[in-house]
């Protein structure tokens, strides 16, 4: 099923996906922007099942939505690969874990 943001934002998350698989659930949810009191977009990490929930403000411009996507799947990239601290959520493992999203959907 087509998202919010169409044919651009899905294409984008499709690379993510294949490019980059996590190896667990993850669930891609646009969301009124009430809904995540004015940020752009969240990510859940559950535990109990290994899973993912990004959520991404339908009030965004098609460019800012795909930009979002790549930040909150880096966050999940990073979580699976160096583990959780709660401490530093944009620490260099993640600036790491964005770059390599960011190449995969822009194909650099």
């Amino acid at each position: 099923m087509p998202s919010h943001f169409g044919k651009r934002f899905d294409n984008a998350l499709r690379r993510l996906r294949q490019g980059l698989p996590l190896g667990v659930p993850l669930e891609v949810k646009t969301v009124p922007p009430e809904k995540i009191a004015g940020l752009c977009g969240l990510c859940w990490t559950f535990e109990d099942p290994d899973k993912f929930e990004v959520q991404v403000s339908r009030e965004l411009s098609i460019l800012a939505a795909v930009d979002t996507l790549i930040h909150e799947y880096a966050h999940c990239l990073d979580h699976v690969v160096n583990g959780t601290d709660s401490r530093k959520e944009h620490r260099n493992s993640w600036g790491v874990a964005y770059a390599k999203c960011y190449r995969a959907v822009h194909k650099e």
